[in-house]
């Protein structure tokens, strides 16, 4: 049997070993299982592949200081997945940050890194960023604003997390409650 992590199943494949094995493996006690039910569990094993893919990815990609959603699109694109597919539709009254954490969890990420990503993601949204004058050098005319990429661009998680320390104690009222919000979503998340 391959036990290559890197093997890749089209989706079809996966249906029709799942029928043929079911079809020919199993003795049902009653009725065999609905086309409904292999419809699912096709589903299933399609959505399994997707997260098998991505938690290579995230291990190929290691820390890269950007925002959970911009972290999680990069590692779905690394491993050329769908994202809108395993994506779950987030609950009403649930924090923004309430699905990418859930996605987040199931690549393996660890709490920590996760909580990285969410302070990253917050401090894209409020902080007034200063770019780096080596990067200003680089690039020319700053803008006003830099992005959260741009300024902690090269940074390993340890620095990034001292940086947005400092910001974080700057930031306005609404600004703490979303951060509040985001980490809250993440001691929430299944594990």
């Amino acid at each position: 049997m391959d036990t290559n992590n890197n093997l890749k199943m089209p989706s079809d494949i996966l249906d029709l070993v799942l029928a043929e094995w079911s079809a020919n493996h199993i003795e049902w006690e009653t009725a065999p299982p609905s086309q409904a039910f292999l419809v699912r569990a096709g589903e299933a094993a399609r959505n399994g592949n997707a997260i098998r893919l991505m938690r290579n990815a995230v291990s190929e990609l290691g820390f890269s200081p950007v925002p959970l959603p911009d972290y999680v699109a990069t590692v779905a694109n690394k491993a050329r997945v769908n994202l809108g597919k395993i994506m779950p539709i987030a609950e009403a009254g649930a924090s923004s940050a309430t699905p990418w954490v859930q996605v987040a969890a199931k690549l393996g990420m660890a709490a920590d890194r996760i909580a990285l990503h969410l302070r990253l993601w917050v401090a894209d949204r409020f902080a007034v960023l200063e770019p780096a004058p080596a990067l200003v050098a680089h690039r020319g005319k700053a803008s006003k604003e830099a992005s959260v990429s741009l300024v902690f661009h090269g940074m390993d998680e340890q620095a990034a997390s001292e940086a947005l320390n400092r910001l974080e104690s700057q930031y306005p009222p609404h600004a703490r409650e979303l951060l509040t919000s985001c980490l809250a979503a993440l001691e929430d998340a299944p594990r």
